[in-house]
């Protein structure tokens, strides 16, 4: 999934930005319903053997369960919060990585950095796409589909040097 927002303002500090994150069918508050509503399911279950036959041994478990896919859900949300920030502006490129905020930063000349890009190994994987900026290199948008990417790409050609290889 990828965000782009163009800036015409000459007095503005950007004039493209690029986010980029990993496509996600549900936010972690669309999260919390699932284990709410498996919660009540599970807890009835649970509830209706201890009631009705006496197997108190369920209750635990069903707790366990819930706990379990609490922990799955939370660590999948956490990883698709991983974003990828591009920001163009008059003469740098600033690029912005990680979850929740900027745990790298990089701020790179325009005239110095350019995009390669790699061609996909399997017809199911995406184009590989590099910044370098002599003498560091930052792979982009590796969780993208190649659609993205290929939208990455074009919209970062516009603004620096493109090699393909």
């Amino acid at each position: 999934m990828i965000e782009i927002t163009h800036n015409s303002d000459p007095d503005s500090d950007y004039e493209l930005r690029i986010v980029m994150a990993p496509n996600r069918s549900l936010d972690w508050n669309q999260n919390k319903k699932v284990i709410w509503a498996l919660g009540g399911v599970c807890g009835g279950i649970a509830m209706g053997f201890t009631i009705l036959v006496g197997a108190w041994v369920m209750l635990p478990f069903a707790g366990l369960e819930i706990a379990a896919l609490t922990a799955g859900l939370y660590y999948a949300s956490w990883k698709l919060s991983y974003r990828h920030v591009l920001t163009f502006t008059r003469d740098s490129v600033v690029i912005e990585k990680g979850v929740y905020r900027p745990r790298g930063r990089w701020i790179w000349p325009k005239q110095s950095t350019h995009l390669q890009s790699t061609p996909a190994a399997h017809d199911w994987e995406a184009i590989k796409l590099t910044l370098h900026n002599p003498p560091t290199s930052l792979n982009i948008g590796t969780f993208l589909s190649p659609q993205d990417v290929a939208e990455v790409a074009t919209l970062v050609s516009q603004h620096i040097l493109y090699k393909k290889t």
